[in-house]
């Protein structure tokens, strides 16, 4: 039985808010990558309408990656990556789609991304 469950489950929620393991929120070694970037505009792009998207945990990640904090960026993407799905699509397409030159836009009801794509040439066999 757990002697102090109010101090693991507060350990807990900082270990989640923070990305790090349960251990060293224990133990007070949790680190923060500041200045955290603003990521409300990730919630007006189309890559994941209608969805809750976890700002936080997205700037949370972003600056990790700018602190080229390894541990840091290992955890939160694993996070990310099984836990917070729109997320993952909303970071990816506003970092793909700038990097395109292009303005993210939503498709057309009634059509698929797949339909404005250019054909590809059939294999001669």
């Amino acid at each position: 039985m757990v002697r102090n469950q109010r101090k693991k489950s507060r350990d807990k929620k900082r270990a989640a808010m923070s990305g790090a393991s349960r251990a060293s929120a224990a133990t007070g070694k949790v680190h923060l990558h500041e200045p955290l970037p603003d990521m409300t505009a990730l919630g007006q792009l189309p890559y994941a309408p209608g969805r809750d998207l976890d700002t936080g945990l997205a700037a949370r990640l972003v600056a990790a990656c700018r602190a080229t904090c390894q541990p840091c960026r290992t955890s939160l993407s694993e996070k990310i990556r099984t836990e917070h799905r729109p997320t993952l699509a909303a970071l990816a397409g506003a970092v793909y789609g700038e990097l395109a030159g292009r303005t993210p836009t939503a498709c057309p009801s009634g059509t698929s991304s797949r339909s404005s794509l250019p054909r590809r040439p059939a294999s001669k066999s």
